[in-house]
């Protein structure tokens, strides 16, 4: 039996294999990981919901057989914007207070096929339109690494639960930025998949394909094998034949990056900028080219029809309870047809895809700013607080609009001690490729042992 105090060290790859060898139990590591989470859930808000005795049950009714699952018996968390069979929905809104899930949607079916153990739903900002999760259905959610600063959104609450080590790694949602932006504030590394790599449970973002499920993790092949689980690889042997797979992907090639540092809608942050232009010169050293690029003239009020319209289809009861900028987003897109919105989205693809045209890559910070204060814009109108946070997303959501898969990598922390995020797109349906060369950049700059004050802690 391997000593709960070193639960901590393991990947969830690791918990596994530990689990099963039988080294360890699928209750003890269950367990450990809802002990934790309810003792210290209340520093970060990262949890809405714990499912303590389903979750144990679970898991001792995996001990009495075994499998070959490929995350048989491991702890996970999901967004609460995901539908678990029984469990209440909040979506961080009041208007859904009070609806239970009448079944387990797409994510949660693959996630309990590959054998994961659901232990509670992770918060998110109202129906996930917001960068910060400061929804009016419980305190915000904030980062492990200084309390005083959000852990970011929409998958605020996965960003959180796993930068302070409540859970292995998490499920999130990516509709701008939603499971890249927290994973850059809490030091993680994130991975949003193409557009139509995953099925997405709403009819109406899966029509759209701006919003896709994603995965946050301290490791590049957690977030990888959760990846393969959700497109439906759920044995041991598939999710580690990938792994192999994509450490070969590359090899030896000689790489062509585009560097892109600066938004023609706000300027970066000298520190953000500087974490992107070192990892640049740490891809040159390893023998591939950079090319810096600019991204093409755009504005905020572009993104707005398109995001606008998934959030006007989002069935709300009543206008009253939803927060001020979920209000004004819906309202952008409210009396927008789809074919219109469509042809929209074609337009700025276009526009964005001359960026990486003709290279491999595109490598850009994940966030032109900081995290910002907890609360810092709650007090504006809704337009406001939206316009005020919208730089959280300038380089996360083109590739939402593209459809492209891109991921965010740790890279280093800033002078007040919060984590900068450098992020990686690569072309439509190149998803191994953007994992590869992550996986190639995590050798290189290691950052698995830069954890945040409380994931270091029993």
């Amino acid at each position: 039996m391997v000593p709960r105090m070193n639960l901590l060290s393991f990947s969830a790859l690791q918990l596994a294999d530990l689990i099963f060898q039988r080294q360890i139990s699928s209750e003890d590591a269950v367990r450990f990981f809802l002990t934790r989470a309810q003792k210290y859930n209340a520093e970060v808000n990262a949890f809405v919901d714990f499912f303590e005795r389903r979750a144990l049950l679970s898991a001792r009714l995996k001990d009495r057989k075994r499998s070959s699952a490929a995350f048989y018996g491991v702890p996970i968390g999901v967004k609460d914007l995901n539908f678990v069979l029984g469990t209440r929905t909040r979506m961080g809104s009041r208007a859904f207070q009070y609806l239970v899930a009448p079944f387990d949607d797409a994510d949660v079916k693959s996630l309990k096929k590959s054998g994961l153990v659901i232990i509670g739903k992770t918060t998110t900002s109202e129906v996930g339109v917001l960068p910060v999760t400061e929804p009016d259905t419980h305190p915000p959610t904030r980062n492990p690494w200084n309390h005083l600063h959000t852990a970011g959104g929409s998958s605020g609450g996965a960003g959180a639960a796993v930068g302070a080590k409540l859970i292995p790694f998490a499920q999130g949602s990516d509709g701008g930025g939603s499971v890249r932006i927290p994973a850059s504030v809490c030091g993680l590394f994130g991975f949003k998949p193409s557009r139509g790599r995953l099925p997405y449970p709403d009819p109406n973002v899966r029509k759209l394909g701006l919003g896709t499920s994603g995965a946050l993790a301290h490791t590049v092949d957690d977030a990888a094998a959760l990846y393969d689980v959700m497109r439906g690889f759920s044995s041991r042997d598939e999710v580690r034949r990938n792994r192999e797979s994509r450490r070969l992907r590359l090899g030896k090639k000689r790489l062509t990056i585009r560097l892109l540092t600066q938004s023609p809608i706000a300027p970066t942050a000298p520190e953000n900028e500087a974490a992107t232009r070192k990892t640049a010169r740490l891809l040159e050293a390893m023998g591939h080219t950079i090319e810096e690029c600019t991204m093409p003239d755009g504005t905020l009020d572009e993104f707005m029809p398109l995001y606008g319209w998934m959030m006007a289809r989002v069935p709300f009861a009543s206008t009253r309870l939803m927060q001020p900028a979920t209000r004004w987003v819906a309202a952008c897109g409210k009396h927008l047809r789809i074919e219109e919105v469509m042809q929209h989205r074609e337009m700025l693809t276009a526009r964005i895809l001359t960026m990486i045209e003709g290279a491999d890559f595109l490598l850009s910070p994940t966030m032109s700013v900081g995290a910002p204060k907890v609360g810092a814009y709650s007090s504006l109108s809704g337009e406001e607080q939206f316009r005020a946070l919208a730089p959280m997303g300038l380089f996360t959501a083109p590739c939402n609009i593209s459809g492209q898969p891109a991921s965010t990598i740790p890279a280093g922390l800033s002078s007040n001690g919060l984590p900068l995020g450098v992020q990686i797109a690569g072309h439509l349906n190149a998803d191994d490729d953007v994992l590869a060369l992550s996986l190639q950049l995590e050798e290189a700059m290691p950052w698995r042992d830069r954890i945040s004050p409380r994931a270091s802690q029993i």
